[in-house]
């Protein structure tokens, strides 16, 4: 807010370079004239008609210099301009014909050399383009041949040969009329006469014709520490686009950028952002708003406030009471398209702080009386971008109407979701309606454990086939344990290792388990036979896992357990596997990095209180999943658990977990426990979450706070999506006819009759 604009009521009035193309044009049209009428007056005694003899040359000249000027070079000289020059000053000396004149041999050194010199600005301004297309070039060099081509390359320069050739061999040089033509060319040279006249008749009719600046209303109170409440005499100026002034009782004159205005008992009243300081030649009256004559754009006010020589930022708001460090609350001052997760921002101590939109609410602002509905937007903060994390903490609160702005949208392709940087981050999703990417780390991940949850549709599991795939990507070892058999189809490029028990031991532990349930009191010889078994398959179950973690590189697991119709069996299978992977990584320590990935957690580590009549089935389960979750840091194993609701996962293990994706959740104890991990801020935002849309927070996200994240929707992986899908085909038609309704007769087979 401290910057300021200098602003005067007076402005340097354009010359030529600043002149319309249309009004160069006239002025060319009038040189013309000009030259026409004095060499018909001066050399030709009457009227003149070009012959294109040396008499001739002088005139061509001068058409050609203020050509030049005013066409080809109106604003500044470039090396091509020189080069197109060059060659019309040789031909109009070239094609003279110099024999028998007076003086030959010196002009055709003049000529001779004229032409060297030419010919040597072409070279110049042939090179200079050339090395102004390339940076291999020393800059002092190219600077050199610029300023060569440039200088020694002016019309006035290569005009003049053409000019003394015509008055030293085809004029005589001691008479009057030779002698004005000399000085009208070396007043031409020298400066430009009608662009002249015509700035100093602009300087003249503005003075005689400025409009003065005109009063738009009082200020009726100032709101620290740049709020103005203006009591308006004309609506008209105070709109979104205009920049106005007013004058404070200190006594200094302030830009005002009209923000909104409302209806008073008898008046309107105007809202404004002051910005800067503005200088004017007379001073207005204290308390006084006005229209100024001339003023800077709005774009540059708000360029200014953002300490930016140049914007596509949106002002559209400022902030108002009730804002804290991590919550910020504004008012909406124009009507803009906003909407739940896009981010806003604002220049505390010069840096940009963000924050993302979490909730809106009309509220009521009273003026005398007269209401006028506002809209207070709540926007979390996220930070200052910063390579490392993200974004990074501010650790203060912006004051009191504070402006608000919104990032314009550059456009910029979706991320590739499977793309790996250098750094090793996954680029997930984009801020809504932004083009900030947020990142994934899988590492921090697989350390600190992650969760995702969501109702069903939302797209839980797209987002899991992109972690798995960039892990994968870090020669990662995953194991995915799915009951739904989708992974293996949609994982098939990594050709997975299928895991899990053969067809004769799920039917053996099938029957164990069965005459168990069904044995006598007890059943102790049921259960010796049970566990008998157990011992028998862990060495299979180990060599397998053996198998699939001791090789290096990345590998996929599935286990399934789709033959499987006892509950208890799936569970017990399940917990055996588990045992032997958490048995290998304890004793090969951190050998290998290891992902296992609950698909439908609910169904293998439920919450306590949902425990059926498995119950021992499911706590050893539980119990080795919580095993895992404790301690699997120490040893390279993380947990990526998928579930629709916290309440049906077990808390042991959902508590471990230190990352959060989180798409639209709508039961109570879901929001209750997600109000824990994100706080209140975000409560509100998660059952209004779209598909493809979700709230992301923890080691494994590059931002230091919860951040709303958009997925963006790719059309190939609703393809492999709706691949799935089975298609049941209609039986055959019947036939039509008689053969339809006749009877069959007894003993014989009739073979289209369908089922």
């Amino acid at each position: 807010m401290g910057m300021s604009i200098q602003t005067r009521s007076t402005k340097t009035q354009p010359r030529v370079g600043e002149l319309s193309l249309p009004t160069r044009a006239w002025v060319l049209l009038i040189y013309l004239v000009i030259n026409y009428a004095i060499y018909s007056l001066v050399v030709a005694d009457g009227w003149w008609r070009p012959t294109g003899g040396g008499l001739d040359l002088w005139f061509l000249s001068v058409t050609g210099l203020v050509a030049t000027r005013l066409i080809e070079t109106p604003f500044f000289r470039k090396p091509s301009d020189s080069l197109l020059a060059a060659p019309v000053a040789v031909f109009m000396i070239w094609a003279i014909d110099l024999q028998g004149i007076e003086h030959q041999s010196l002009l055709n050194a003049v000529r001779w050399l004229a032409i060297l010199y030419m010919s040597l600005i072409v070279c110049t301004s042939l090179v200079s383009i050339t090395m102004l297309k390339s940076d291999d070039t020393q800059p002092v060099i190219r600077a050199l041949f610029y300023r060569f081509s440039i200088r020694l390359g002016a019309p006035e320069l290569l005009f003049t040969p053409a000019v003394l050739i015509s008055l030293i061999g085809f004029h005589d040089m001691t008479s009057a009329p030779s002698i004005v033509l000399a000085g009208l060319w070396l007043l031409l040279v020298v400066t430009r006469p009608v662009e002249e006249i015509i700035s100093l008749f602009g300087i003249w009719r503005k003075s005689t014709t400025t409009v003065p600046n005109r009063h738009v209303g009082t200020i009726a109170r100032i709101d620290e520490p740049n709020l103005i409440r203006v009591s308006l005499e004309r609506q008209e100026p105070w709109h979104t686009k205009s920049v106005l002034a007013a004058r404070l009782a200190s006594g200094s004159h302030v830009h005002v950028l009209p923000l909104f205005s409302q209806l008073r008992e008898d008046s309107m009243l105007g809202t404004g952002l002051v910005s800067g300081t503005v200088e004017l030649d007379e001073a207005m009256s204290p308390g006084s708003v006005f229209e100024l004559s001339e003023c800077p754009s709005r774009d540059q006010i708000v360029a200014t406030l953002l300490g930016e020589v140049e914007t596509s930022a949106k002002l559209i708001g400022f902030v108002v009471e009730g804002s804290t460090i991590s919550l910020i609350q504004f008012e909406v001052a124009f009507d803009e398209d906003l909407q739940e997760g896009l981010i806003i921002f604002c220049v505390l101590a010069g840096r940009r702080v963000y924050y993302q939109i979490v909730s809106a609410r009309t509220n009521e602002e009273i003026f005398d009386k007269n209401p006028r509905g506002t809209l207070h937007v709540t926007a979390a903060q996220l930070g200052m971008p910063h390579d490392e994390s993200g974004f990074a903490w501010y650790p203060w609160v912006p004051s009191m109407n504070t402006p608000v702005f919104q990032p314009a949208k550059a456009p910029q392709p979706a991320p590739t979701m499977n793309n790996v940087e250098d750094d090793n981050l996954l680029k997930f999703g984009l801020i809504p309606g932004t083009n900030f990417a947020v990142e994934i780390d899988f590492n921090k991940i697989l350390e600190f454990h992650a969760a995702v949850l969501g109702i069903t549709g939302v797209g839980k599991t797209e987002f899991v086939y992109d972690v798995v795939r960039d892990g994968l990507s870090k020669a990662a070892k995953i194991i995915c344990v799915d009951f739904t058999g989708e992974y293996i189809k949609r994982l098939h490029d990594y050709e997975p290792t299928r895991l899990g028990l053969s067809s004769k031991r799920i039917s053996e532990l099938e029957d164990l388990i069965a005459a168990v349930e069904t044995g006598e009191y007890g059943a102790p010889n049921e259960k010796r036979e049970l566990m008998t078994f157990f011992e028998n398959i862990r060495p299979e179950i180990a060599a397998e896992i053996d198998t699939f973690l001791t090789p290096k590189g990345l590998g996929l697991a599935i286990f399934e357990l789709d033959e499987i119709a006892n509950t208890r069996a799936t569970l017990r299978a399940t917990e055996l596997y588990l045992s032997e992977i958490f048995r290998w990584a304890k004793n090969n320590r951190r050998a290998r990095e290891i992902l296992l990935v609950l698909e439908e957690a609910h169904t293998i580590i439920p919450e306590f209180n949902l425990f059926g009549s498995d119950r021992s089935d499911t706590a050893a389960v539980v119990g080795r999943m919580s095993q895992i979750a404790l301690q699997g840091r120490k040893y390279g194993v993380g947990i990526l658990l998928v579930s629709q609701r916290t309440a049906l996962v077990s808390k042991t293990v959902l508590s471990q977990c230190n990352t959060y994706f989180c798409f639209s959740l709508v039961d109570k104890t879901s929001l209750d426990y997600m109000a824990n991990v994100f706080g209140t801020q975000h409560l509100a935002v998660i059952p209004n979450l779209r598909a493809r849309q979700l709230v992301a927070y923890g080691p494994g996200v590059r931002s230091e706070k919860p951040v709303i994240v958009e997925i963006p929707f790719n059309e190939e992986k609703k393809r492999a999506c709706d691949s799935l899908d089975i298609e049941i085909q209609p039986p055959d038609e019947t036939l039509s006819g008689e053969d339809e309704t006749q009877p069959t007769h007894e003993g014989e087979v009739e073979d289209d009759v369908p089922f």
